[in-house]
């Protein structure tokens, strides 16, 4: 069975390519494990280096 993840809905996506900052740090917050799986490991040690996880 698939899984299925909440969706942004298309009201903050239009909000945040009008720039409204609100929206835009929704999105990036939904976004930000995906993000981060993604990223080559030298990128997280110091992302999380920098947040003190490290």
């Amino acid at each position: 069975m698939k899984t299925t993840y909440p969706m942004i809905p298309f009201s903050v996506i239009v909000a945040a390519t009008d720039g409204d900052t609100e929206a835009i740090n929704q999105i990036v917050k939904h976004y930000s494990g995906f993000i981060a799986k993604l990223s080559p490991p030298h990128e997280r040690r110091i992302r999380e280096s920098a947040h003190g996880r490290g």
